[in-house]
């Protein structure tokens, strides 16, 4: 049986699900998930006919949206201890786990998560794009919806990121707004908090339920790069990705990629020309 471990950021997990609903693999997969990603597993119900597939939570005491080991601003914490600790005393009282391959999302640190552990770790992506590595590793059919011909006469907006220089510019926000009023268009955007002020084209959102709600009844979406493009690609639906400075074509999704529906802040007049010819 091969052992996946999942620890990692809810983008990750998105990019992990999205391979695993077209899975096709004959072996045995254990995922065992972090309990931090069980309500957006939850909110995405997952409906795979593959019966190989298993999942796992584990409370690793998970708070910061991934493993404190992989970031940089609370690698040397408190937090950071107890979190590896927790992982260590899992997987060492897990004997089915010394005869199979055990494998972690990413490479990022895996020499030094190694020598914490003691025991040897795979990846799943190693280079590429991490859907290629993902749709790899679970043997995936690799089908990707594209609609040419797709409506925009509704678009929802989720400028927010976790990174502060990824949240979409109020300018490009404004000038969407704009160019949908003149183009007799529904733009609502859509923020992840909430707001004792109630207006028609804003909505907020504190949970995956109600964020996957959005998404599925939006006809458009446009996203920074964030966890809501990846949910966008996730239910097969048609979006743009605007990017801060560069395309981080590592994390590109497979829709954006074939449509060339992505570009920066820079260019978003890109974004507009794209709307206007849909």
């Amino acid at each position: 049986m091969t052992q996946l471990i999942a620890l990692r950021s809810f983008g990750d997990f998105v990019v992990l699900m999205h391979a695993i609903k077209q899975s096709q693999s004959n072996r045995k997969i254990n995922i065992i998930v972090s309990k931090h990603l069980k309500p957006l597993w939850e909110a995405l119900s997952l409906t795979s006919a593959n019966t190989n597939i298993e999942f796992e939570f584990v409370d690793f005491g998970i708070k910061k949206g991934l493993l404190s080991f992989f970031t940089n601003k609370f690698l040397i914490s408190k937090t950071c201890i107890l979190e590896l600790m927790a992982l260590r005393n899992f997987l060492k009282n897990c004997k089915f786990l010394a005869d199979n391959d055990i494998y972690i999302e990413r490479g990022n640190r895996k020499n030094i998560l190694q020598l914490i552990l003691r025991m040897k770790l795979k990846t799943v992506h190693k280079a590429g794009n991490v859907y290629n590595s993902a749709q790899q590793f679970f043997k995936a059919n690799n089908s990707t919806v594209i609609n040419n011909s797709f409506p925009t006469d509704k678009i929802l907006v989720f400028p927010d990121s976790r990174k502060k220089k990824k949240v979409i510019p109020e300018s490009i926000l404004l000038t969407l707004n704009t160019f949908c009023n003149s183009n007799k268009t529904e733009l609502t955007t859509a923020f992840f908090g909430s707001s004792s002020v109630s207006k028609k084209d804003t909505v907020f959102y504190k949970d995956f339920e109600t964020l996957v709600k959005l998404i599925k009844e939006a006809h458009f979406i446009i996203s920074s790069d964030s966890v809501t493009a990846h949910l966008a690609q996730y239910f097969n639906k048609p979006h743009f990705i605007l990017y801060p400075d560069k395309v981080n074509f590592e994390w590109l999704t497979p829709w954006a990629a074939k449509t060339n529906m992505y570009t920066t802040f820079d260019e978003a007049h890109v974004l507009f020309n794209k709307i206007d010819k849909a």
